[in-house]
């Protein structure tokens, strides 16, 4: 028998309390279920966003899935910041460069459009460049978040699709960990920027993705 939304809401409660299980996830929610589920988890009157858990929703298949913030879902974020530091390291970005950009772990995206309208996406870690006026665009440019094998191309498209193509990089934490381990990816500086590079940086400049570290993330 289908859960109802009663059902589902307490599940992921109990869940994101205790932090097991380490995700959740179901399939063709009836869309009222799903809004009673989401509205009561991003209530604020109710507090719950403090435990730090994701959620990915993909409104047209009616497909919800809860993160908890586990020290291995946390680790791809950290795994990040120490690649973007080591391109300063190597002078790939620079100070200009670096004030382009804001680095931003877990925003809650919303702002899906077309067929992908009523979306959420929670990256564990994103990258949002300055647009041309100035501020931050409406969609990172980079992100990255915790995916499985048979369901990363789904989530790349709603990614890709759904932003209108603003999201030009997402790199997926994929679980379980592909085997051979692809090469290390790479992204462009033009791609990490959302196609606004700075003065003093060359847009086909390639960045790369050292998997030593972590062998599970892939672009």
């Amino acid at each position: 028998m289908t859960p109802n939304a009663s059902d589902i809401f307490y599940q992921i409660l109990g869940a994101i309390k205790s932090g097991q299980p380490e995700w959740l996830q179901y399939s063709d929610l009836a869309p009222k279920d799903s809004a009673v589920v989401l509205d009561s988890l991003f209530d604020p009157r109710n507090g719950f966003e403090d435990y730090r858990f994701r959620v990915h929703f993909s409104a047209p298949d009616r497909y919800l899935r809860v993160m908890m913030p586990t020290r291995l879902h946390e680790a791809g974020a950290s795994w990040f910041a120490k690649q973007y530091a080591q391109w300063r390291v190597n002078g790939l970005i620079d100070d200009v460069g670096e004030d382009f950009l804001g680095l931003q772990p877990s925003p809650r995206i919303t702002n899906f459009t077309g067929h992908w309208s009523g979306s959420i996406k929670h990256p564990n870690y994103s990258v949002i460049p300055d647009g041309p006026n100035g501020y931050p665009t409406h969609f990172p440019s980079v992100v990255l978040e915790s995916s499985w094998i048979d369901t990363g191309m789904d989530d790349c498209r709603l990614w890709h699709e759904g932003s209108r193509g603003h999201v030009r990089v997402v790199i997926l934490d994929l679980f379980p960990v592909p085997n051979p381990v692809p090469a290390n990816p790479t992204l462009t500086i033009e791609e990490l920027f959302g196609g606004c590079t700075p003065s003093g940086h060359i847009p086909e400049t390639k960045l790369t993705l050292e998997l030593i570290e972590r062998s599970d993330p892939i672009y």
